[in-house]
């Protein structure tokens, strides 16, 4: 990753844009570390236990790699690291968040024991995951500043729908800069340009209306059983689509990706507004 920043700022790229869809986190490390690509050095994210204070977690590298305009795509599917990434961008003001909903909201830390004898497993979850800003993934996720829709709409999924999710109290927010590359006025700005496009777009309005009519299936209290089955090829048709799964498909799709496509045109109404 760090090679790749560095041949896009060698080609002086405008602005980068980096797509977590789909991203259902790695290593903590990493998502630090890419992270400090982008801020001076200070804290990524916090780290509490419950029985000791706050454990802020810091980028130690007092460079930055690429000090251009970014812009981060999310999507329900983006989870635990991949959050932190993105909440730490959305902290500092250092980037644009785009995506159709929140991600999914996995800010828990957990542990493996064995029992005695090889009789299995206990998971037991010992600490919460919390942004700079002092909030937590856990729960909400990463709201972005601009929501535009997407098929993973239909999924009605996240750490909030699980059983017994572990709530949270906001912390003290740890000292760190704003880079101030986000604004609400600039938002409004950008959301309005891209609601243009989007409502003059046949393309986005049968997409509006095709994730509105499976949301309405979905959510549906009687369904025959032979709905039931149409609507799940559709909605496995439709997951491996936007996942780019099929062997056949291109990296970049702007055909046939339209989050990309208008993520693509807002970046850059983004990098116009902000002179670059």
């Amino acid at each position: 990753m760090r090679e790749i920043v560095r041949t896009l700022k060698q080609e002086k790229v405008k602005g980068i844009v980096l797509d977590l869809r789909g991203n259902p986190g790695g290593l903590l490390n990493e998502a630090i570390d890419i992270a400090g690509f982008f801020i001076e050095s200070g804290p990524v994210l916090q780290i509490v236990d419950g029985r000791n204070p706050p454990h802020i977690v810091y980028d130690n590298d007092e460079s930055i790699l690429y000090s251009g305009p970014i812009v981060v795509l999310v999507d329900k599917f983006s989870a635990s690291a991949a959050e932190i990434l993105a909440g730490a961008i959305k902290d500092y003001n250092r980037g644009l968040i785009i995506g159709p909903d929140s991600t999914f909201g996995k800010g828990t830390v957990q542990s493996y024991n064995e029992l005695p004898f090889k009789k299995g497993a206990v998971k037991i979850t010992i600490s919460l995951f919390y942004q700079p800003e002092g909030t937590s993934n856990q729960l909400n996720g990463i709201a972005p500043d601009i929501t535009l829709p997407d098929l993973t709409s239909i999924w009605d999924i996240g750490e909030s729908k699980n059983r017994y999710p572990l709530k949270w109290q906001k912390i003290q927010s740890a000292e760190h800069k704003n880079f101030g590359l986000v604004n609400q006025s600039l938002v409004a700005q950008l959301k309005g340009r891209s609601l243009t496009r989007t409502n003059a777009s046949q393309k986005y309005r049968q997409l509006i209306a095709k994730i509105k009519k499976f949301k309405q299936q979905v959510n549906s209290k009687t369904i025959s059983l032979k709905e039931e089955s149409s609507l799940e090829k559709q909605k496995q048709k439709e997951l491996e689509k936007t996942f780019n799964k099929d062997s056949g498909k291109k990296l970049i799709d702007l055909e046939n990706d339209l989050f990309l496509r208008e993520s693509f045109n807002i970046t850059g109404d983004y990098l116009n507004i902000v002179g670059h």
